[in-house]
């Protein structure tokens, strides 16, 4: 972090944090990064009800949305009505409403 944020020290922090640097690589090879759970169903319930008493119910169904279509916060905010396509009545298994993310109509890039 120091070197991150306090890059006018220049080579003097290399210098200065050769055994930081070498402690830090050698714990990343004994513990290389992980996924990590999501957050569990009951939590994300209270934070939407929280959010609900503080009077920002959009932001409540926005999150709820997130969560439920693992969805990107960016690919949330960027969906429209129109992206809600109802559910075919004449094939089972399609009893739910589908979100169309990035239509191709509107020439929006994924990444």
């Amino acid at each position: 972090a120091v070197k991150w944020h306090r890059t006018e020290a220049g080579t003097l922090s290399l210098m200065v944090l050769v055994r930081t640097r070498r402690a830090l690589k050698g714990f990343r090879q004994l513990a290389p990064t992980s996924s990590r759970f999501g957050l569990p169903w009951e939590w994300l319930a209270g934070i939407i009800n929280a959010m609900v008493s503080m009077g920002l119910a959009e932001e409540a169904l926005c999150c709820l949305v997130i969560f439920n279509a693992y969805l990107r916060p960016g690919e949330a905010t960027s969906l429209l009505v129109e992206d809600a396509v109802n559910p075919v009545k004449k094939v089972k298994g399609c009893e739910r409403l589908a979100l169309v993310i990035r239509p191709s109509e509107r020439g929006e890039r994924t990444k």
